[in-house]
């Protein structure tokens, strides 16, 4: 049998930067695994799994703000780019 590869495509919603995103992502996957099947979630957390993460959250952010520009004091800006802050939560959103 060949080795694992898990491939992560994220859902069009507000993100924060993408090396927070996939701390999040990887933290709830080996959370899961261990339910599961311990092995499996050593193997990644050793990274003897390879994990990929496509993302774009860079450019739904910058779209959500280019339609709808009052949200834009709940983002960052970096280079150009605008990301949710860390401790942004869902609540904030939804008002």
């Amino acid at each position: 049998m060949g080795s694992k590869h898990l491939v992560i495509i994220h859902g069009r919603d507000k993100k924060p930067r993408c090396d927070e995103m996939l701390r999040l992502i990887k933290k709830a996957l080996i959370a899961g695994l261990r339910r599961v099947n311990e092995e499996a979630a050593q193997k990644l957390e050793q990274e003897q799994i390879l994990l990929t993460f496509s993302y774009y959250g860079d450019i739904n952010n910058r779209l959500l703000l280019e339609s709808q520009p009052r949200y834009r004091e709940l983002f960052e800006e970096d280079d150009g780019d605008f990301y949710v802050p860390d401790h942004i939560t869902t609540k904030v959103w939804n008002n």
